[in-house]
């Protein structure tokens, strides 16, 4: 089942790796470790509730939802 929300990383997000914490399964870092990424969408209302937690939690609110 795929959700209707798509989850993106804005420009100024500065890597402090809350959001992978809080959502391991659907953030990461990038390869060089200057941005987060997103790793899969969520796939089920669980993920996708620790993935808006994790929105929340973003200090710079680099996390959006298209």
């Amino acid at each position: 089942m795929k959700l209707q929300k798509q989850l993106v990383i804005f420009d100024h997000c500065i890597a402090c790796s809350t959001c992978s914490s809080v959502s391991p399964t659907v953030f990461g870092l990038n390869t060089t470790g200057t941005s987060a990424m997103i790793l899969s969408q969520p796939m089920n209302e669980l993920v996708e509730k620790k993935s808006i937690e994790a929105m929340r939690s973003c200090p710079v609110h680099a996390i959006g939802v298209k």
